[in-house]
């Protein structure tokens, strides 16, 4: 600063130290550095909400996957308000979307610890996804929004399914095999008897029939 005393002019400096700030700066833009990068990492399409449905923040494959659909970013972006778009989405007849809807505001409001939805997506990317929305930790509210890819987990249990079924047909026609193998035994202990009382029967018939016969020949025998 400029002043000026009986001996004249004079400028006084003053020099104050700024290494803590300096510091603290420093650090808090390594923390936010540090924040992206793990948001960025984070797996499947993910995005914070404010407590008025703002996006606050999205990662990689959210802003991606908006450019592989051809979404205006201005609409699906920081900045942007996902309720709205679930708003416009419901307005065009899509029933998931309303059901989203009422799932990230009962969030929101505290209604609901969670919401979870699971559905098929046709576009690009095409497959089945599960959508969570947990609330954010934080006094001023808000939420977490994940699109997760679940396809290979579906063809998973689509291939379980289809095996437990089959699984099942065979154990019925095994049943039905040892069934009918003991049906057999069990008929065919009293078919062998009756075989063989009815052999048994034929025998004395053959017997009793042929013995007078012979003494009638030698009866006719001369004298």
């Amino acid at each position: 600063a400029a002043f000026a005393d009986h001996e004249g002019p004079a400028l006084q400096v003053l020099l104050r130290d700024v290494t803590e700030r300096r510091a603290v700066e420093h650090r808090l833009q390594q923390n936010r550095a540090l924040l992206t990068a793990i948001f960025s990492s984070l797996h499947g399409r993910v995005a914070v909400l404010s407590r008025r449905g703002v996006l606050l923040e999205v990662n990689h494959e959210w802003h991606a996957f908006a450019v592989r659909c051809g979404a205006d970013l201005a609409r699906v972006g920081v900045g942007a308000n996902y309720l709205e778009v679930c708003r416009r989405a419901t307005a065009r007849g899509h029933e998931a979307a309303g059901q989203v809807l009422a799932g990230i505001q009962a969030v929101l409001e505290g209604a609901r610890n969670e919401f979870a939805l699971v559905y098929q997506f046709e576009g690009p990317d095409p497959g089945w996804y599960e959508m969570t929305v947990h609330p954010l930790r934080l006094a001023t509210g808000g939420a977490v929004v994940a699109h997760l890819d679940i396809t290979q987990r579906k063809k998973a249990e689509a291939e379980l399914q289809a095996m437990r079924e089959h699984l099942g047909r065979l154990s019925r026609v095994t049943l039905l095999g040892e069934l009918t193998a003991s049906l057999a035994h069990e008929l065919n202990q009293p078919l062998t008897a009756i075989l063989s009382n009815a052999q048994a029967a034929q025998r004395y018939w053959a017997t009793s029939h042929s013995a007078p016969a012979a003494v009638n020949n030698k009866r006719r025998q001369p004298i």
